[in-house]
């Protein structure tokens, strides 16, 4: 028997008892029980929302110098969701090669490989803003969840704003594929300093940066980084081909970009770039695999 079995067990003889007897169970007691069967899901939610919240208080102007803090815990809480839920779905460690492929092309393993690498630097700009809207998805997912669960019309003004963000997440997904990307520019500029250990510290971030970007790239869960890497190389393709581009710019995108684009996951099939069906949040639903 699991662990959440043995501390639902209780809970739920409690339940049947108080049935047995012809007294349904006070409401009190079955949202109790409720929370007791689904305490990870609401930890998670409750983490995601302090993501949010660090967030908002450290881009507040005349905060951000005295919460600068704010920053790290941010990427702190981020990745203390991406250890809850790999230990959520890797019960039990495992030391052989099928476990550490299964572990190392799990999203969660690449949310948290994000939040480290940044964690030892000065903050970067906009490294929170792909860690906001994950939180901002996934606080909407559990909320929709909650709602449905105690009564949707006793919600209704906060349902609303659950289904204008679940009707946005398509965009929200592809915004924050689009700026994981896009940080792979700002590393060097950001980094880079005129010393050997400044120069030496650019190159080995935007190496692993670029391996993260690669796991992101051969996702089985989420498209999103394909979708926007297909999107981006064909305007390229298209602007580079017009008469009035430098050709330093052509030989670039034809002798590195495309190259490089092609070695991230060979098996990627045009097909594959597909947009996932709607809804996108609730239980079990794209948004809850992420």
């Amino acid at each position: 028997m699991s662990d959440n079995q043995d501390i639902n067990q209780p809970t739920l003889l409690a339940e049947e008892i108080e049935i047995s007897k012809g007294h349904p169970p006070s409401r009190l007691r079955t949202i109790g029980a409720h929370f007791v069967r689904n305490k990870t899901d609401y930890i998670l939610g409750s983490i995601w929302f302090s993501v949010i919240c660090f967030t908002v208080v450290y881009l507040i102007p005349f905060l951000r110098s005295e919460c600068e803090n704010m920053y790290y815990r941010t990427l702190l809480a981020h990745s203390a969701t991406s250890l809850l839920r790999l230990h959520k779905t890797f019960h039990q460690a495992q030391i052989n090669f099928e476990f550490m492929e299964q572990l190392l092309l799990d999203d969660n393993t690449h949310n948290l490989l994000y939040s480290l690498i940044f964690y030892c630097f000065p903050p970067f700009p906009w490294i929170w803003l792909p860690i906001f809207l994950s939180a901002l998805l996934h606080v909407s997912n559990y909320g929709i969840e909650v709602v449905e669960w105690f009564s949707p019309s006793a919600f209704g003004l906060l349902k609303k704003g659950f289904e204008l963000i679940e009707l946005q997440s398509i965009n929200i997904l592809r915004i924050i594929a689009i700026t994981e990307i896009f940080i792979l520019i700002i590393i060097p500029f950001s980094l880079l300093s005129f010393s050997f250990s400044g120069l030496a510290l650019s190159v080995v971030t935007v190496v692993i940066y670029l391996k993260f970007l690669v796991f992101r790239y051969m996702s089985k869960k989420n498209p999103f980084t394909r979708i926007v890497f297909g999107e981006l190389l064909e305007q390229i393709e298209i602007h580079s081909n017009k008469s009035s581009c430098p050709a330093c710019l052509r030989n670039l995108f034809w002798t590195l970009i495309v190259p490089l684009t092609s070695r991230m996951d060979p098996s990627c099939k045009k097909e594959d770039l597909i947009w996932p069906e709607k809804p996108l949040l609730g239980k079990k639903r794209f948004i809850s695999g992420i």
